[in-house]
């Protein structure tokens, strides 16, 4: 979010019509859930700022429309298919995760704008009481600039700026499957489920393979496969 740039929800909304523009306005909303719940060695707690994505509307409270274009993440035989072809000869299969994957990209489509949760609000918005202060309006909204969970275009975009990332590095699309590249330099697989990336090759490519995919993207440190998609 761009919290240089404090408006009020009616400001913003009178300047879109002026300038004869269509914005999308919306609220955002903090939720915390136990992640990987059904394993106990593995379960942490995990908060995530999101995107109101069914309650988005224009500056005139009109239901605003997306692209939704859909993302294409690997499926279930994809994924299998990298793991058994790191069963072969010296191969190894690796996992990362992209980390806080959707805000990596930058949010495209019409500007838009969003009430924060009165938690999210900075210390200098507020007085020594912990209220708003007088010279801020009453419905504060701020420009949000990443493509952020919950909001209907962010998997599309998220996709979109981490396949261009693979490309420039080498990786090709394997026809017929969704979300599956071949490097044939480094003789790498890898598929791509949302933020989890895993693939498999010969121990020294996968080095290669990390090292130029994380000089464009932010990914965890990879490791050896433990569990994939829930199935250990």
């Amino acid at each position: 979010f761009d919290m240089s740039d404090v408006r009020g929800w009616r400001d913003v909304a009178r300047a879109a019509n002026a300038a004869g523009i269509t914005i999308h306005m919306a609220r955002v909303f903090g939720i915390m859930v136990e992640k990987h719940s059904e394993n106990p060695a593995l379960a942490k707690m995990k908060y995530r700022v999101v995107y109101q994505g069914n309650n988005v509307v224009t500056q005139n409270f009109e239901v605003a429309f997306f692209q939704d274009l859909g993302s294409s993440p690997v499926s279930l035989e994809g994924g299998r298919c990298v793991i058994s072809y790191g069963l072969f000869g010296d191969n190894v299969v690796e996992q990362a995760d992209a980390e806080k994957a959707y805000i990596q990209a930058l949010l495209e489509g019409p500007e838009t704008w969003v009430l924060l949760p009165e938690e999210a609000w900075p210390d200098s918005w507020k007085d020594e009481n912990g209220n708003l202060k007088p010279h801020l309006p009453r419905r504060p909204v701020v420009r949000m600039l990443r493509a952020l969970y919950g909001q209907p275009d962010s998997g599309t975009i998220w996709e979109k700026h981490s396949f261009q990332h693979l490309h420039s590095i080498g990786f090709q699309k394997v026809r017929n499957w969704p979300s599956v590249f071949w490097h044939p330099d480094w003789r790498v697989m890898m598929s791509v489920y949302v933020d989890d990336f895993l693939a498999s090759g010969e121990r020294s490519a996968l080095k290669k393979c990390w090292a130029a995919i994380r000089e464009g993207l932010e990914l965890e440190t990879p490791k050896e496969l433990t569990n994939y998609l829930g199935a250990d």
